[in-house]
């Protein structure tokens, strides 16, 4: 089996960090192929603005930092366009499985038959879209 690509966008791994999901682990238990996970370059941008909302915030993030310095970056170079909107375009360039928290994304993402991974009962990830993997 190939190798596979999951962008994980910010809100994942603050949900993960805060539910006490092991992100990583729960990745290797839900998926049955060899992936690396991706960010966004972005991520370290909204990490700072996320950081400066609260003291809370702050720890989550710094605890976030750390988990994505495991993780390739796409290299976006714009400025302009919603992270949403790189998310979705990337996953489609690359057939990458985005792991989100964001109801919305993960609405558009399944319109475009793009597979999602997700918090499920706020203790462990499932998998949208398995059939496609």
């Amino acid at each position: 089996m190939s190798r596979r690509i999951i962008i994980i966008d910010l809100n994942m791994f603050l949900n993960c960090i805060e539910l006490g999901v092991n992100l990583f682990q729960e990745l290797d238990r839900v998926l049955d192929v060899d992936y690396t996970p991706y960010v966004l370059d972005r991520i370290f941008s909204e990490l700072k603005v996320v950081s400066e909302r609260s003291p809370k915030l702050k720890k989550l993030t710094e605890v976030a930092r750390k988990l994505i310095e495991k993780c390739e970056i796409i290299e976006t170079h714009d400025e302009k366009k919603p992270t949403d909107e790189l998310i979705i375009e990337y996953a489609q360039k690359l057939n990458a499985i985005v792991a989100t928290n964001d109801k919305y994304l993960r609405k558009r993402l399944r319109q475009y038959g793009i597979p999602t991974i997700y918090i499920r009962g706020m203790s462990h990830l499932e998998i949208e879209l398995k059939s496609l993997i």
